[in-house]
């Protein structure tokens, strides 16, 4: 039982590993075929620590199934793969209300997510084509707000795993932005995607630990 729940880790990182070998080497014909492994390897590792079985666990995954379309589609369609990614952040704010929110810790958190997230808008609409300007804004407030439930959430050690998940995240989105829009050069992508699956695999992670959780959290 404890291998089927250490092997979908194991196979993630390793896929990550090897994808990003792959983008540096002139390997290009792996990095799809690696990414859909590493990706389908995080949706394994919330399955095997019980998603389904309670509501932190359900909308976790259906976040991470959001991810797991954006991968697929992002590389093919950019704008197509934010989509996903937009829905998939409403799945773990989902996930944030069912392990409760605290709202003082929220509001603590809240200054300095105003202030990154106007200071990224600041930074990365000038680059951004007028086409592109509504979707990039909506998703960098969805993504912003993602993380100030993620704040609120951290009354608990799952919610600890949740705030760190996401500022994982968000951090990885940045890089996401900057490669796309800002500097094309290949360092982007090697630090986007690290910290990305990263995130995933510790929101994955994060749902074992839910488990017997009451969902309250303190006023």
């Amino acid at each position: 039982m404890r291998v089927l729940r250490t092997l979908p880790v194991m196979v993630a990182v390793v896929a990550v590993v090897a994808m990003l070998i792959a983008r540096n080497s002139g390997g290009g014909a792996w990095v799809m075929p690696l990414i859909f492994i590493a990706s389908t390897g995080y949706l394994a590792i919330a399955l095997t620590r019980g998603a389904l079985g309670g509501w932190y666990g359900r909308f976790i995954l259906l976040g991470l199934v959001g991810c797991w379309c954006g991968d697929m589609l992002g590389p093919r369609n950019f704008m197509a793969g934010l989509a996903a990614f937009l829905l998939a952040h409403f799945g773990f704010i989902g996930a944030f209300f069912a392990n409760g929110i605290a709202w003082k810790r929220a509001l603590w958190g809240l200054p300095v997510l105003a202030l990154v997230m106007v200071s990224l808008l600041a930074w990365l609409l000038p680059h951004v084509p007028t086409a592109e300007l509504g979707p990039v804004t909506a998703y960098i407030t969805v993504i912003s707000l993602m993380a100030f439930f993620a704040c609120g959430t951290s009354h608990n050690s799952v919610g600890r795993w949740a705030l760190l998940g996401a500022l994982l995240f968000y951090v990885s989105d940045i890089f996401v932005a900057r490669w796309r829009y800002v500097d094309p050069s290949p360092i982007n992508g090697n630090i986007c995607y690290p910290v990305y699956y990263a995130a995933c695999i510790v929101l994955a992670l994060s749902v074992a630990i839910s488990k017997g959780n009451s969902g309250k959290a303190p006023a």
